[in-house]
């Protein structure tokens, strides 16, 4: 793992690095409160929980992810930022924790025709969203209880930074 950044609360918390690679932890104890495993191979790219662009039958992820793709990444206090463009594409994925929320939000911004996003997590199943402008993903104990708008996704967005 290069360059790597925590985003918690309290009581959820996320750890991520340059490909979107990550831990996801709740109830306050990141041993305990495993949501996701733990990947402990430094050279390894990605990890347990993809995020990628289907477009026109290609997977494309959305962190950088070794496919040789321009990625800029961004850390900030409460966020991470990663800027992906290819061709007439760019999608800019961001990733926060709300205060107050056991979840982890990624508002996906995407500038091109339409296409589906996909994630999965741990191989456990995946789940499809059609991407036409923004999406939010929000991952948590219960993903229904998880589940934000866009509108409050960037709402809690605005109110951490």
């Amino acid at each position: 793992m290069g360059w790597s950044q925590v985003l918690c609360n309290p009581n959820f918390g996320w750890l991520t690095d340059e490909t979107g690679a990550g831990f996801l932890w709740s109830g306050g104890n990141a041993r305990e409160g495993r949501l996701s495993p733990w990947g402990n191979d430094s050279l390894a790219v990605g990890g347990q929980e993809t995020v990628m662009v289907n477009l026109n039958g290609q997977d494309i992820p959305v962190f950088a992810a070794g496919d040789g793709l321009p990625c800029a990444v961004t850390y900030g206090p409460g966020f991470a930022r990663w800027t992906k463009t290819w061709g007439e594409y760019t999608i800019t994925t961001t990733a926060f924790v709300p205060i107050g929320r056991e979840a982890r939000v990624l508002l996906v911004d995407w500038s091109g025709e339409p296409c589906e996003l996909v994630h999965r997590i741990d191989g456990k199943g995946e789940r499809l969203y059609t991407m036409d402008g923004v999406c939010a993903l929000s991952t948590g104990p219960d993903w229904e209880d998880a589940f934000v708008s866009v509108q409050e996704a960037q709402k809690l967005y605005m109110d951490e930074v």
